[in-house]
């Protein structure tokens, strides 16, 4: 028997709002007047409409039976008032969510294209590219010797692509997984190791979870020269040079971007920052590191203070939409973060910078831990439990970089509501695949910060570069193999030196003790030798 519509209940269409009359028996569970409405309220996402896309007009057309109720003018003129339904605002949360997720699709698509200059020197691989996962069913995983590469789902359609890597043929240096919701093999990290492939695991924040790198030679040298800092009072000359080439970067930045809100003044005020941090011999003030982290502090609230009031592109409708501290630059810093620093980003603009700088965070690690760096020993920021000090003096160097290339994005970018999530305690989350975006377009090219930590590097005095050491002398051990019982070498002012004549060998030592507990103290001018079999 056919079915029949009942005259004797009236139903409001959940797509369109007008009246119809639902089939006997179906009362209570049908939410549309017909077929078609059905059909469009689940391709309204799919063709990036909103629900009230078409006009009142035309949906009233297409149903057929009735007229639009008073309820359904009601909720017509709430939502062109601002005040949406909470089934209007979902439909509207899942149509900016997948018109967000396509459109950075493409645009992550594009930035993560290989370099024209990708290439390899022997068995390395330089300025290759980085592959960015995120959403549900990533993972990494080796299938007959070839990596398979999948970058998940973050929206509704979506084909994720896959990536075939084969040993010596690809261009990937990097992997990066964005708050992995998917598998990692075991394989697979030794796959990536073998290839010399660094893999980073990231969570919501950008937060470091977890780094899978190509291991690097340690370098005793290195590390004790690091530990002898503070104690040979190099310390303050280094964090002095870590300021200085952070204020001059920044200034740099001021300068290239004129049209930030105050640039003139605070390009102004590093100008003589940095008149004061040249000098030869610093004024008592700049002498200690308490001072130069005041010093440095004062230093970026001038130039984020130049930042704050710019205001960032948004959709038309969309300005009308998201909060009105969402519009423009605020100060760099969160009501919800400990000490109102910049932790918890209650805005778009400083979430994205927040994400920028937590991946120039995981890029130092790598460059810190390849050239044989002790990462909780730092000059400038204070060491703390579980802080890992040295990380942060050398971000330091890269923040100009990044916000340079942060500055460049909000200015190219037109936002929409979808681009960002609001969670519940009011901070701001960026969509996924902006965050990939994000990781693309705002990255500091990894030889850029290695050639910080070169830099770092040679600003501790290491023990064994010395031009009076024996030319004999071991460079990996630090040893003199020459074969006289007194050669007389190694006469570097820091270090005393012992002769083993047993192995009738010079062995450097630091000025704080020799082998076996023994303590030496006093001036310089110790004997040349000091036999160790004693």
């Amino acid at each position: 028997m056919a079915r029949r519509l009942n005259p004797h209940v009236t139903s409001t269409c959940t797509h369109c709002g007008a009246a119809f009359h639902p089939w006997t028996g179906r009362e209570q569970t049908q939410r549309f007047c017909s077929l078609r409405c059905a059909s469009a309220n689940g391709s309204a996402v799919l063709k990036q409409r909103t629900p009230d896309g078409t006009t009142p007009e035309g949906r009233m057309k297409r149903c057929k039976h009735g007229q639009a109720s008073s309820e359904t003018t009601s909720t017509r003129q709430r939502e062109e008032s601002g005040v949406a339904s909470p089934q209007a605002e979902l439909a509207y949360a899942s149509a900016d969510w997948l018109a967000s997720g396509q459109r950075y699709e493409q645009v992550v698509a594009r930035l993560t294209a290989s370099p024209a200059n990708a290439g390899r020197h022997g068995k390395r691989l330089t300025n290759g590219r980085t592959l960015i996962l995120a959403g549900y069913g990533a993972g990494l995983r080796v299938e007959r010797d070839a990596l398979i590469v999948s970058e998940g789902r973050t929206h509704h359609p979506q084909t994720p692509t896959v990536h075939t890597l084969y040993r010596g043929m690809h261009d990937v240096v990097r992997i990066v997984c964005l708050n992995p919701a998917g598998s990692l093999s075991f394989s697979a990290v030794n796959w990536c190791a073998e290839q010399g492939i660094a893999v980073l695991l990231l969570d919501r924040q950008g937060a470091v979870l977890s780094a899978f790198t190509p291991e690097a030679e340690s370098d005793a040298t290195l590390r004790r020269a690091q530990y002898l800092a503070e104690a040979e009072g190099r310390d303050v000359a280094i964090a002095r040079q870590i300021v200085s080439r952070k204020v001059e970067g920044q200034r740099a930045t001021l300068l290239a971007h004129p049209h930030l809100p105050e640039a003139t003044d605070a390009a102004q005020v590093l100008s003589d920052a940095l008149t004061w941090l040249a000098l030869r011999t610093p004024p008592e003030w700049l002498t200690t590191i308490n001072m130069l982290r005041i010093y440095e502090a004062r230093c970026a609230a001038a130039y984020f203070a130049a930042w704050s009031g710019m205001s960032l592109r948004w959709g038309k409708a969309d300005a009308r939409r998201v909060p009105p501290h969402w519009l423009t630059v605020r100060a760099r810093n969160s009501p919800l973060s400990h000490e109102w620093a910049a932790r918890h980003a209650v805005d778009p603009a400083n979430a994205i910078l927040n994400y920028a700088y937590a991946i120039l965070e995981s890029q130092v690690r790598m460059a810190l831990s390849a050239a044989g760096f002790d990462l909780a020993c730092g000059f400038l920021h204070a060491e703390r439990q579980g802080r890992d000090a040295l990380v942060y003096d050398l971000m330091e160097l890269g923040r100009p970089v990044v916000d340079t290339c942060v500055l460049a994005f909000l200015r190219r970018t037109i936002f929409h509501a979808g681009d960002f999530v609001r969670v519940s305690d009011g901070s701001c989350r960026l969509h996924p695949q902006l965050a990939r975006a994000m990781v693309a377009a705002c990255g500091v090219p990894q030889s850029c910060v290695a050639e910080h930590a070169a830099w770092l590097a040679r600003s501790c005095p290491h023990l064994d570069v010395d031009d009076n050491f024996c030319s004999k002398r071991s460079t990996s051990s630090g040893f003199c193999i020459c074969d006289e019982d007194n050669c007389g070498h190694g006469k570097h002012p820091m270090v005393y030196k012992s002769h083993d004549n047993a192995l009738s060998r010079c062995l450097i030592v630091p000025r704080q003790g020799v082998s076996r507990g023994a303590h030496l103290t006093g001036t310089r001018s110790l004997p040349t030798c000091v036999s160790l079999s004693d």
